[in-house]
């Protein structure tokens, strides 16, 4: 299944998990802010003409978005998954995890990316890109194509536009 994703022209599955948001989160950082609407027309922009994504997304990449996904959402749940409820890793494996996806989940352009996202993230070859928000969420997108570092384009946009509508990005301090 994922070889034939590979041979897609243009694939997009999104998935978003929240993991145990607090109140006080969803209100402070909007996550109000974001409809399904507002998806919709973000990823109909992102999969337009203009941008060589006429492609339908298949079931097959949705399945690994939500794969991806449910990883990142339990590696933000400290290692348990909220889906099941049940430990996968221990807090201490997460702990040393995020801070390695933070300085090489994204091949030669970590640093980029962390520095614009704020989240650790780790993608892969076949235009999958997930990112931890710890302690609130894990979100994942497939999409090829990818950049020259190997990380997918469009994954990076739409990662960045939800932590950004969240109020996500945890280096950015909003005096009282």
């Amino acid at each position: 299944m994922f070889s034939s994703l590979l041979c897609r022209r243009i694939v997009l599955g999104v998935a978003l998990l929240a993991c145990s948001i607090s109140a006080a989160f969803a209100q402070k950082a909007g996550a109000k802010a974001i409809t399904a609407d507002d998806l919709r027309m973000h990823l109909s922009i992102v999969a337009s003409d203009e941008t060589e994504g006429r492609g339908t997304p298949s079931t097959g990449a949705n399945i690994v978005a939500r794969y991806l996904a449910t990883m990142a959402a339990t590696l933000a749940n400290g290692g348990v998954n909220p889906v099941t409820k049940k430990k996968v890793v221990s807090p201490e494996t997460v702990m040393y995890t995020l801070p390695v996806m933070a300085t090489a989940g994204l091949y030669d352009d970590s640093g980029i990316w962390y520095y614009n996202s704020g989240l650790p993230g780790k993608s892969g070859v076949g235009g999958g890109l997930l990112a931890v928000c710890p302690g609130k969420f894990g979100i994942a997108v497939v999409s090829p194509p990818l950049d020259a570092a190997g990380n997918s384009v469009k994954a990076q946009l739409v990662i960045k536009y939800v932590v950004e509508k969240l109020g996500a990005n945890p280096f950015l301090i909003q005096p009282k």
